[in-house]
């Protein structure tokens, strides 16, 4: 059993949603909480914007300890996601979400309050154990998966160095009129933009990892990563294989992945079809972020997935991570197809 799921959620006036209360729990049995909470809608009713709410409270409560670390918690928000009036539905004066987490089989209840006055907010009625921090992963629809070389194999500071350069360009056109958040006439902030998964990250951690799995300097931790990302890979693909090799020519500076197929040709990993991609960069993001954690929040798990691997991919979730709970906003009928009754939540957009 998860030490951490989240309970329940109520959403007054954030972003576009007006009026929100949803309960996690199964209808017959309130003790027992959803391992999967599936949100479905047509586009604009707040799927993702519930996806939102819930990792904003996260975030903040993860990084409160006292009322002074408000600011600088609120400062950072306003530069990585932009916080600020456009969070705050339909010109009211303040949004405020109420969340509440299972921590330990005990219930704690935080409010978390923004206005452009007041500022950031946060509450908590009980003291979260050590246990809930870093105990949630959040995986945006911002996910793409453009080509890119890694020239460093083994170089973990290399990593730090792609996801800091990522970081400072973020803050620096988060407002620029050339960002992917003004291509639409209405300026409307998201997190999708700010925590999106980054292909290069990606193929540098599996670089590092094989290579440190063959020169025998990798650790248990990054060992067992790397297994949680072969068994993904066999579950999707059953009949490839994934080698722990690495290939690189004088000529071509690029470490290239590769992978087996079923007829015994080898391939790079930038050769395979962009679903099959996707696969492989999910799984691995969700493993180096979330191997011990037990709330993963993720934007339309299915982009880029053939109707077949949608259908298990909440199968394959669980098997790679059995202590979770999922929250997932999609529009993927096999998703849908592929939960309980209990676990779907449909949402309604807001008649104007």
């Amino acid at each position: 059993m998860a030490k951490i799921k989240i309970k329940s959620l109520v959403i007054n006036y954030f972003k576009g949603i007006k009026e929100l209360a949803l309960d996690f729990t199964y209808p017959n049995n309130t003790e027992k909480l959803l391992d999967n909470i599936v949100i479905y809608g047509v586009n604009g009713s707040g799927k993702s914007t519930i996806l939102e709410a819930i990792y904003l409270c996260l975030i903040v409560a993860s990084a409160y300890h006292e009322k002074n670390d408000l600011k600088r918690i609120e400062d950072f928000l306003v530069d990585y996601i932009s916080l600020g009036s456009e969070w705050i539905y339909n010109k009211e004066k303040e949004f405020h979400i109420v969340i509440e987490i299972i921590d330990h089989e005990k219930i704690k209840k935080g409010e978390l309050t923004y206005s452009q006055k007041e500022g950031l907010k946060w509450s908590i009625d009980h003291k979260l154990s050590s246990d809930f921090f870093g105990s949630f992963t959040y995986l945006s629809s911002y996910r793409l998966l453009n080509p890119s070389t890694v020239q460093s194999a083994g170089d973990w500071s290399e990593i730090e160095r792609i996801e800091d350069e990522a970081f400072r360009e973020r803050t620096r056109y988060a407002r620029s009129p050339r960002h992917p958040m003004y291509r639409r006439d209405n300026y409307f902030p998201s997190l999708s933009l700010q925590f999106e998964n980054n292909y290069k990250t990606v193929k540098q951690y599996l670089v590092n990892l094989i290579t440190d799995k063959k020169v025998e300097a990798i650790t248990s931790e990054n060992d067992a990563i790397l297994e949680k990302i072969k068994q993904s890979f066999k579950i999707f693909f059953p009949k490839k294989d994934f080698l722990e090799q690495l290939s690189r020519t004088d000529n071509i500076k690029d470490y290239r992945l590769m992978i087996k197929n079923e007829d015994g040709s080898v391939v790079d990993l930038d050769q395979l079809s962009s679903g099959e991609r996707e696969i492989i960069a999910f799984f691995t993001f969700l493993c180096t972020k979330a191997i011990s954690n037990s709330i993963l929040i993720i934007d339309e798990p299915e982009l880029h997935l053939h109707s077949k691997w949608q259908s298990i991919l909440l199968y394959a979730i669980h098997q790679i991570f059995p202590n979770s709970q999922l929250f997932l906003a999609t529009h993927s009928s096999e998703i849908h197809q592929s939960a309980s009754e209990s676990e779907l939540f449909e949402l309604q957009k807001e008649e104007e």
